[in-house]
């Protein structure tokens, strides 16, 4: 057989052809080619004796090579096999339906059998695939040797042949253009050229309009590489194309071949589910279940997609799975052991009886649970007697985690010691964090909380070691993932009442990137309890607050005398707050959600099962409580019940303040260091039994940690700074700048990626902010220039800047020239926004014109707030949200306070929601009236101002917490 492009000549086309559509495998390794270029010189010596073994050989080793099945089926076809030779040219058909040398032998087939029509159709596609032209003279003298070599059907050769001849000059040659798109697409990858690549790809696809009518299916293949491709590049898009291959098999369902759908399938799954969107993911599978019977053994297609679809149902149903579930997986894992032809067979049998291990260990039958042991010590065995190291490992801490579960501890925690000391041999510091935290988990689950302690510190001193290798942002990234391990190290501290211990590890476990960062600008040591201590007043107390699972807080309480730690457990409480509004709020809504009720009944699998009240109650619950919270607390029109808003603020301080009284009942300051969605508490607002707000029994300021607390308290600023510098009345216009807000989640990671870029490069953030809220000008706020003006008849040496001299430009200049540094307060009165998707673009308007003007967007935001240079006791954002931000584990709210803090504020007046201009007005005069003319402190001063609110010194239009709850300061 003479090869179209396989001869000499063309054979690195072939290889290069690969690599454009993103096939990156061992299949082009150079011993590979040089092995089969061997064996198909003697296929196309006739020695087909020889070839035909060695032919196997090579499928065994890459069984899903569509060549080697070309080779075998054009062998079996000289021999006149036909059968065998349709068995394994339908494979090849199947493994790449757009490979030329493919689409052709098939024609040799369908032509040497008599079949004219189908011979013509695969011969005209072929003649089209030819992506570099030049294989006219291959293909005829491939029907020439068929028809006098091998005596195959003489007549429908010639008519093959004489159809070659007259059709091939002629023929369509949009394939040429869209081969060499994606040529050009795979060059762009290979020089990290992305975005330029997508645009290359795009055309490239674009180009199946001017394809024939009968191959436009193939556009199917194209976007399944290219949705590999881009998956094996990390990039976006594989969602998109891999959408397009299942759209256009829908419209082409007898031509797209099975294996191109159960690829396409997986990708979509897999997309959703690392994204943790497991309900999507699982539809994706369960859609596409019943092509698994369809598609061929030969290659990992079938296999992956039962692992896909195997991880998605382990993970959707990680406690109790349903009965029909358990079925489910028990047959597909069964399905994928007995899976052969693979590439990789025993890796997937090692995977299957991972699956079904981990089935049974969820049961509580102890016959089960044994049965869930001896599938894992399979599984473990076939992986380790393979060399398939890091799937070994993996099983065995499943293995080991089901030893434990059967009270055989000692040979558990032997697994688990032998893989942190192979972790640590290794220096794979984050796998060490891993397996010391799950042995720790262990001992914990046992209430052995001393043990726990001893693998909870190993694992925090590992996860240490991974973090600081880490920029800024994969350092917060990394915490989300690994937070679980800080919070049961806190837990097992307060278990054994070692407060010292908890204060030092709740002190390391928040703020950290803010204090690093402050750290760049000042040295900051950690603090000791003592030390800590020794900073506090004698009427003072700090509440440092840690989550742990929903309704449970662990509080330290630490006053200049003494530690008391603790953890409160208050489950039934928040699960009956979710049970009255939450189940109502959900059950009043016609969306669709993965939503649990506290109590009542749910579907699943079609059967109805009634939920109690145990455990009902998760974090994602919470935060939505504290959303409904929120909204209560900004309620002015009263569109919710008052009893709704006075027990959702009791509850908190049923949960967060009663315990501690008995505690400190001398004390009258609150210093609260919150953690997690409690940083969007306003503490003060919290209601007492006697009906009383929490702010008028105590004066309440927050602080992010015990080191931030240390730091600003050391601070020692002249005294002959001037008193103020206001800024207020920013003025706004439409910015010439017309950008697409993005739709997408895609988009939106783009956006991301773009900031990030910007913000590397000291570049503009405008066409970010142009994306994310559009080119229109924003409202123009005259309360803040009337804040401004009024606020400075209070002081007699200050500086305004009002208007259009509100400048991104003069405040920065005025940072360089250490102007800013002459000023006890620093009040900004403008617009706030706080980002979450992006929460470094979170920051203040200052003037916003047309053009940029001097290099700046006007938009003063996070990081370029934290670069300023000032000396303020006091800094104000008077600005809508300048408290909020994202929220991070283990590190708290990254927002605009921190950024106050790093520039060299003292403290920080911040807001947690929108508020009027009049209530602004009269809370900060009445604030800075109280520091001037009363010999208040700022934090003293604002709680006066809360509690004179309440009392309705304002007016009773004022007494509602949405006026006086949303200021709260941070710092010293």
């Amino acid at each position: 057989m003479k090869k179209p492009h396989q001869t000499n000549s063309f054979l690195k086309l072939f290889i290069i052809s690969f690599l454009f559509l993103g096939f990156v495998s061992t299949a082009n390794s150079q011993d590979f080619q040089e092995r089969f270029t061997k064996t198909w010189t003697l296929s196309s010596e006739s020695k087909f004796d020889q070839a035909l073994p060695q032919f196997f050989d090579l499928l065994k080793e890459q069984p899903y090579n569509e060549q080697v099945h070309v080779q075998i089926g054009w062998i079996y076809l000289c021999q006149k096999n036909m059968p065998k030779a349709l068995e394994y040219l339908n494979n090849a058909y199947d493994l790449k339906m757009d490979d030329i040398a493919v689409v052709l032998t098939k024609s040799y087939y369908e032509f040497a059998t008599g079949n004219k029509e189908k011979g013509t159709y695969y011969l005209d596609m072929g003649m089209w695939l030819d992506f570099n032209g030049q294989n006219k003279s291959a293909i005829i003298t491939d029907y020439t040797n068929l028809k006098t070599k091998y005596n195959l059907n003489p007549v429908m050769m010639d008519f093959a042949i004489n159809r070659v001849n007259s059709n091939y000059d002629s023929r369509n040659k949009s394939y040429i253009s869209i081969f060499n798109l994606l040529g050009e697409a795979y060059q762009q990858l290979s020089t990290k050229e992305y975005v330029k690549a997508q645009q290359t790809y795009k055309k490239a696809i674009a180009q199946y309009t001017n394809a024939p009518v009968a191959y436009q299916f193939i556009k199917a293949a194209t976007a399944m590489n290219i949705a590999e491709t881009f998956k094996y590049y990390y990039l976006p898009d594989d969602l998109e194309y891999a959408n397009m291959a299942l759209e256009v098999a829908k419209s082409h369902p007898n031509s797209v071949s099975p294996m191109l759908v159960t690829s396409a399938a997986y990708i979509v799954s897999n997309y959703y589910y690392i994204r943790n969107d497991h309900e999507k993911a699982l539809v994706a599978c369960q859609a596409y279940e019943n092509n698994i019977d369809k598609t061929i053994d030969y290659g990992y297609a079938k296999a992956r997609f039962m692992v896909e679809y195997l991880s998605v149902l382990t993970v959707t149903n990680a406690s109790t799975p349903t009965t029909s579930t358990k079925a489910k997986i028990t047959s597909l894992a069964n399905k994928l052991y007995t899976l052969k032809n693979t590439g990789n067979d025993v890796f997937y049998q090692a995977k299957a009886h991972n699956f079904l291990g981990m089935l049974y260990i969820k049961s509580v039958i102890p016959s089960d649970r044994a049965q869930g042991a001896k599938y894992l010590k399979s599984a473990y065995d076939i992986a380790d007697k393979n060399g398939i190291t890091d799937l070994a490992s993996s099983i065995s801490g499943n293995l080991g985690f089901s030893y434990w579960q059967m009270g055989e501890k000692q040979k558990a925690k032997d697994i688990y010691v032998k893989r942190i000391e192979d972790a640590v041999a290794a220096k794979d510091y984050n796998k060490a964090q891993n397996e010391t935290n799950t042995l720790g988990s262990f001992y914990y689950m046992d209430k052995n909380y001393a043990e726990a302690i001893n693998y909870y510190e190993k694992s925090v001193y590992f996860l240490e070691k991974t973090r600081e290798k880490l920029d800024d942002e994969n350092k917060l990234l990394y915490l989300q993932t690994v937070g679980g391990t800080y919070k049961f190290l806190a837990s097992s501290y307060a278990k054994v009442g070692n407060g010292v211990k908890l204060f030092e590890h709740q002190n390391k476990d928040r703020a950290r990137i803010l204090s690093e960062t402050i750290n760049q600008k000042q040295s900051l040591s950690n603090v000791s309890l003592q030390e800590f201590q020794n900073l506090l007043k004698n009427d003072e107390v700090a509440l440092f607050y840690s989550l742990m699972d929903a309704g449970t807080f662990i509080i330290n309480v630490v006053t200049k005398e003494n530690v008391w730690p603790m953890q409160i457990e208050e489950h039934s409480l928040w699960a009956n707050i979710k049970k009255m509004y939450l189940n109502r709020m959900h059950a009043a809504s016609n969306k669709k959600s993965d939503y649990m009720p506290a109590t009542g009944y749910i579907e699943k699998d079609g059967i109805k099962y009634r939920v109690t009240d145990n455990m009902q109650i998760s974090t994602p619950d919470m935060i939505e409580i504290m959303e409904l919270t929120r909204e209560c607390l900004q309620d002015i029109e009263g569109q919710i019940p008052v009893e709704v808003k006075n027990t959702l603020l009791a509850a908190y301080y049923q949960s967060l303040i009663s315990p501690v009284l008995n505690k400190i009942s001398n004390k009258k300051k609150l210093i609260i260091f919150s953690d997690g969605y409690l940083n969007f508490l306003p503490f003060e607002a919290l209601i007492m039994p006697n009906k009383s707000y929490l702010i008028q029994n105590f004066d309440v300021r927050y602080c992010q940690s015990a080191d931030i607390f240390k730091l600003v308290n050391s601070r020692n600023y002249s005294p002959q700074r001037k008193d103020f510098l206001g800024m207020g009345g920013a003025q706004y216009q439409d910015m010439a700048e017309q950008v697409e807000p993005p739709r997408t989640p895609e988009e939106l990671l783009k956006l991301q990626v773009k900031a990030k870029e910007n913000a590397s490069n000291n570049k503009s953030q405008r066409l970010v902010y142009a994306s994310l809220y559009g080119s229109k000008k924003m409202n123009y706020l005259p309360g803040t220039l009337q804040e401004v003006q009024n606020l400075s008849k209070i002081f007699t040496s200050k500086d305004v800047f009002l208007g259009t001299e509100m400048t991104e430009n003069l405040i920065k200049r005025m940072s360089v020239t250490n102007q800013l540094k002459n000023y006890k307060i620093l009040h900004l009165a403008t617009h706030g926004f706080a980002v979450e998707q992006i929460p470094e673009l979170s920051g203040i308007a200052m003037c916003i014109t047309s053009q940029m003007q001097g290099g700046e967007d006007g938009y003063l935001n996070a990081p370029e707030i934290s670069k300023l240079n000032i000396n303020a006791d006091l800094a104000v954002l008077s600005a809508c949200d300048t408290g909020l931000g994202k929220i991070y584990g283990g590190e708290g709210v990254s927002g605009l306070t921190g950024s106050l803090l790093v520039a060299g504020a003292n403290q920080a007046l911040v807001s947690l929601w929108p508020v009027s201009d009049m209530g602004t007005m009269h809370f900060m005069t009445g604030m800075y009236q109280l520091v001037t003319g009363g010999g208040k402190n700022y934090d003293e001063a604002v709680s006066v101002m809360k509690r004179r609110f309440i009392k309705g010194d304002f007016g009773p239009q004022f007494t509602h917490f949405n006026f006086w709850a949303p200021y709260i300061t941070y710092g010293k």
